[in-house]
């Protein structure tokens, strides 16, 4: 049996358009963690201040990642956390997040906490 080659379906065209736009997702979002999970292990190496530039960096882009991904930005930290791989030394650092709606990039200072 034999296909025509010159008609195009709508319907398949907008599933490849969804399922390439979800794998980029994955993709990226695969990215971003690896990034951040080698540069946990590399922490042992790095003074205080590089640390917490890392973990500035890798929140930041678990913002994005949600904004990307989801069509808004996430609306705690604990969010980040449970669904975007965000790890840190809670005894070392304290993330202050503040939030002002879904549609406007959250404030994020992280603080190094004293011993």
């Amino acid at each position: 049996m034999k296909r025509f080659r010159g008609v195009k379906n709508a319907y398949g065209d907008a599933k490849k358009g969804f399922i390439r736009q979800a794998a980029l997702s994955v993709f990226m979002f695969l990215a971003v963690m690896l990034g951040f999970l080698y540069a946990i292990g590399k922490t042992d190496a790095l003074s205080a201040e590089e640390e917490k530039k890392l973990l500035a960096e890798a929140v930041d882009k678990g913002v994005l990642q949600c904004y990307v991904t989801e069509g808004r930005y996430p609306e705690s930290i604990k969010y980040l956390e449970e669904n975007y791989g965000i790890v840190y030394d809670k005894d070392v650092y304290r993330i202050d997040y503040r939030v002002y709606g879904t549609n406007m990039k959250p404030e994020i200072d992280i603080i190094e906490l004293g011993d």
